[in-house]
């Protein structure tokens, strides 16, 4: 008697994830080609990436690391990139909470990056520990 049920051998299963994981491959290609082109393929309107940072931070390469951060998303997606050092002269915890305040309240002005369909991408750099704030986890930063 003869079998309809076909016989798949270690190497057409081989085969198939190996067709599977290139299709994959090319098609994660083919979007990062998308935006590179054209940003807008993100389905975001408008991206800006806010870098900051603390003026008196201990973590070596700080400056760096950001600008070469910032440079692939500006270079390779065309986002809008901008950097922030946080805690000039006055590093008492109220200043500084009104610097950060300040600095995310002009991002989120409607004729910048606050209106819909815009994304604003934030990247700090320091150091944080969670704490509870009347109940409430919250990240302390430092």
């Amino acid at each position: 008697m003869s079998s309809n049920l076909k016989t798949t051998t270690t190497q057409d299963a081989s085969k198939v994830k190996l067709a599977a994981y290139q299709q994959d491959i090319e098609s994660s290609v083919q979007r990062a080609f998308l935006l590179r082109g054209n940003p807008s393929a993100s389905g975001y309107k408008k991206v800006v990436v806010q870098f900051m940072h603390f003026l008196n931070n201990d973590i070596v390469g700080v400056r760096e690391l950001e600008k070469e951060l910032g440079d692939v998303f500006k270079k390779v997606y065309h986002y809008d990139v901008r950097y922030a050092t946080i805690g000039g002269a006055n590093t008492k915890h109220a200043s500084v909470t009104l610097e950060v305040n300040s600095l995310l309240s002009d991002l989120a002005k409607p004729e910048e990056y606050g209106s819909a369909g815009n994304l604003i991408i934030l990247v700090y750099s320091g150091h944080g520990e969670k704490v509870k704030h009347n109940g409430v986890n919250q990240l302390r930063v430092s």
